[in-house]
Parts: C-alpha cells; sequence; structure tokens
C-alpha cells in the first residue's frame, strides 16, 4: 500500500509511485525498474542524508516539480499574469477602474 507520500517501494528494485486524484477518484502508478547496483547507489546517499531511499527519491522528484514549475510558471488570475509580466499593481487598479466605468456605461444598440 502506498506510504504518506503517495507511492510504495517494493524490495524487488521497483519504484511504483501513485498520484491521487480526488476529483476522478481513480489512482494512477508508474513502475521504475532498477537494477541491484542502482538501486544500491539510491540506498547508499539515502542513508548518507539519513533518509530512507524513497524519501530520497521523493525529494528529488519534488525538486524537479519545482524546477519544472518555475520555468513554466501557471496564472490562474489575470492579475497574476500581469504582475509577470511586469505591470505594477498600480496600473493594474487603474486598468480594472476604467473597465469597470466602461461596463456601467449605458450601451447604446444604434451607434
Amino acid at each position: 500500500s502506498p506510504n504518506r507520500y503517495g507511492y510504495m517501494v517494493d524490495w524487488n528494485a521497483r519504484v511504483v509511485l501513485l498520484q491521487a486524484f480526488p476529483v476522478a477518484g481513480c489512482r494512477m502508478s508508474h513502475v521504475f525498474e532498477l537494477t541491484d547496483e542502482q538501486y544500491a547507489i539510491i540506498k547508499e546517499a539515502a542513508e548518507r542524508s539519513g533518509r530512507t531511499p524513497e524519501d530520497l527519491f521523493l525529494a528529488w522528484a519534488q525538486e524537479e516539480e519545482t524546477r519544472y514549475r518555475q520555468a513554466h510558471p501557471t496564472y490562474y488570475e489575470t492579475d497574476e499574469w500581469l504582475q509577470h509580466l511586469g505591470v505594477s499593481e498600480e496600473e493594474i487598479e487603474v486598468s480594472k477602474e476604467r473597465m469597470r466605468r466602461e461596463h456601467e456605461m449605458p450601451y447604446d444598440a444604434d451607434a
């Protein structure tokens, strides 16, 4: 069964990652086959850092995810995107106010 991090390791040198999707209610897994020598290297590196092989692998995966997200940012709000582009908060507020005023103007269908 998965550990607290959402993955498990079987001791035949295979790493099984499980990713939960709470909305869909399903699970996804991936298996990485390692030679005994490769697993021994990972285990030794983990022991040197006072971690388990599982924790070492998870830390590496999280670091890679962080690097990816920094290189490929996702913005869910227009303000975040504009700030990323270098627009100041003051400029964003001025723009929002202008859009509010335009939205409040009566619409003239004959114009």
